[in-house]
């Protein structure tokens, strides 16, 4: 047995877990949700009336929480030698964009009326092209919307760079020409600004399937945007998942279709296909300490691999900062303890993609 071998059969020894991020520059401050409320209602009335043209689904500025909460985040792991998963939109790598450029996707999502379940943090869309805001300016004068200089320096952190889709749509919804041009939007943007070409998805709202109201046609994030009807599931069917294909990606993470599952020992493939998806589950829905610790053993106990993924926003209200540093210490502690490797999502399936294809014999 080599020793490349024997590593991989060590680490399979212990269980892996991940820590990602959804790193979006559409993503609303949390403090205090008292004057986000207030200033996008101020901001509503000044631009139906001509005096501003502000983004109508954040008060206090896009990404001002992910740019703050990474950085508090950062510390963090810096301090306890830890790497996570980011999974960014289009913006988050850009540093400027003063040359004005126009990216081929820039869509209207039609179907993202509160009807279909969606909130008002996302229903402007319906009129409002995604980046209709773009400051066309740089991060210094726009810190919340270009994160480009703070992901290069997490980049040579050794951070893990993977893709969100660019203009964060719901993906089971859209049309697979919009799609395409999407995820190819991403993967060149990336290469141009100094990072790899993404081979893991997460999918924005976990929107790897969709619920169609067999009533009506209305195409709903949950069958309970209206209730008392039946509904016809979908999920991305072969021609999507060729388009994925094509563009490189090999791996889904966060897929809704995959909420309800139990924890899982190995990757598994996505609907049949051969792009493999692993469960993940929000850290934040654990309350205490204690229930995470608890879970984490039970991980241990079936050898399972996961992803434990949130918003860098959401730490930025002090209690939960707290919280969320209770938990990266408890699985340091498991880790320097030799009972789970705490690695990113690339090093978990490089790791199986190795078992899988190199030693299999």
């Amino acid at each position: 047995m080599n020793e490349i071998q024997k590593n991989v059969n060590d680490q399979n020894d212990r269980p892996s877990i991940s820590i990602s991020f959804d790193f979006e520059t559409s993503a609303q401050s949390s403090t205090p949700i008292y004057r986000t409320k207030l200033k996008s209602l101020f901001f509503k009335v000044t631009n139906h009336i001509g005096l501003t043209n502000k983004d109508l689904s954040a008060g206090l500025g896009r990404g001002y929480g992910n740019r703050i909460g990474a950085e508090k985040i950062l510390k963090i792991f810096n301090q306890y030698g830890t790497k996570a998963t980011w999974f960014c939109t289009g913006h988050v790598l850009l540093k400027e964009n003063r040359d004005r450029q126009a990216f081929r996707i820039n869509q209207k999502l039609p179907y993202a009326f509160a009807e279909a379940g969606f909130t008002a943090a996302t229903t402007w869309r319906v009129e409002q092209k995604s980046f209709y805001h773009e400051p066309f300016t740089n991060y210094k004068k726009q810190p919340y919307y270009y994160l480009g200089d703070l992901a290069e320096e997490m980049k040579h952190q050794g951070q893990d760079f993977q893709c969100h889709s660019f203009s964060h749509p719901y993906i089971s919804m859209e049309s697979p020409e919009n799609i395409k041009t999407d995820l190819e939007d991403w993967q060149q943007l990336a290469e141009k600004e100094g990072f790899e070409k993404s081979n893991i998805f997460a999918f924005p709202f976990l929107g790897d399937y969709h619920f169609t109201d067999r009533t009506n046609g209305l195409k709903t994030v949950s069958p309970s945007a209206k209730t008392g009807n039946a509904y016809e599931i979908s999920y991305l069917n072969d021609n999507v998942l060729k388009i994925f294909k094509n563009a490189g990606f090999e791996l889904f993470t966060r897929c809704g279709s995959m909420s309800a599952s139990a924890m899982i020992q190995v990757f598994s493939k996505y609907q049949n296909s051969d792009i493999y998806c692993m469960k993940d589950i929000p850290l934040l829905s654990f309350q205490t300490r204690e229930s995470f610790r608890e879970f984490v053993e039970k991980l241990i106990g079936n050898k399972a691999n996961i992803d434990l993924w949130l918003h860098p926003n959401d730490i930025m209200l002090p209690e939960r900062f707290e919280l969320f540093k209770s938990f990266i210490k408890e699985l340091v502690q498991f880790r320097d303890e030799g009972k789970i490797w705490l690695c990113t999502i690339s090093e978990q399936w490089n790791r199986f993609k190795k078992e899988k294809l190199e030693f299999r014999s």
